[in-house]
């Protein structure tokens, strides 16, 4: 299952998240960990930017005991999904082109004329459960971004 759900352009600002249940609560319920979002994504954009500086290649996935995380890069955005390790990594990906393609779409105004404000990219939650609930029921993904 999906846990969180991030949009961050390469510079680190967080465009859009989404915590499946609540707030950001990183890898393991229990723990109640609560991290800002703008400062876990600038973390995460850091982490991705050093791995292709000293390796030339991008990060796919950071796994953990608890969880793992997914980059998927597309015009000067990372899509990074958060889900547990049963989670099917090909189904994930799948999924994130639709919502890639339904972002960028979407936002390409916004995008071209970023400048720091974030505001614009709040209203993406319904969007997205426009967009899987009708997936849902076509393609039995179930119910939305929930079941990624």
């Amino acid at each position: 299952m999906v846990k969180e759900f991030w949009i961050i352009d390469t510079s680190g600002i967080c465009l859009f998240h989404r915590a499946i249940h609540g707030k950001t609560n990183i890898m393991d319920e229990k723990f109640k960990i609560q991290i800002d979002e703008q400062l876990f994504s600038g973390l995460l954009s850091g982490i991705m930017s050093f791995t292709e500086e000293v390796s030339q290649e991008q990060i796919k996935k950071i796994e953990l005991n608890e969880g793992k995380f997914l980059f998927f890069a597309r015009q000067n955005l990372i899509f990074i999904v958060r889900a547990d390790l049963n989670t099917s990594d090909k189904n994930v990906k799948k999924k994130i082109q639709v919502i890639q393609d339904l972002f960028i779409k979407k936002y390409s105004k916004e995008l071209d004329a970023f400048d720091g404000d974030v505001s614009s990219f709040r209203f993406f939650e319904h969007d997205l459960e426009e967009v899987f609930a009708k997936i849902s029921k076509t393609e039995k993904w179930g119910k939305g971004l929930i079941d990624l």
